[in-house]
């Protein structure tokens, strides 16, 4: 990447994780974003992965009102007991 050869779309999927991340030298940096401010595509492909990022951090982390509360520990050891049973000869 330099100022002769501009990034292409290609390119800058490369580069895509260390971008968001922040860790993206200041040089390629300055060449990641001059080529978001010309490519619509690719500002809507990084906020799709910025978002996809949240979402699944969510999913694993946060606490969501929907999601059901954990089987209770009795209940999951019966269900372990159960299958190992299935499977003994």
């Amino acid at each position: 990447m330099t100022a002769h050869s501009p990034l292409t779309c290609r390119q800058l999927f490369d580069f895509l994780a260390d971008y968001v991340d922040g860790t993206l030298a200041p040089a390629q940096r300055a060449e990641f974003e001059r080529h978001m401010g010309a490519c619509p595509s690719c500002v809507a492909y990084v906020d799709g992965y910025r978002r996809t990022i949240e979402l699944g951090k969510a999913a694993c982390c946060g606490d969501h009102p929907d999601r059901p509360p954990a089987a209770p520990e009795g209940l999951l050891n019966a269900v372990r007991s159960a299958l190992r049973r299935e499977t003994e000869p």
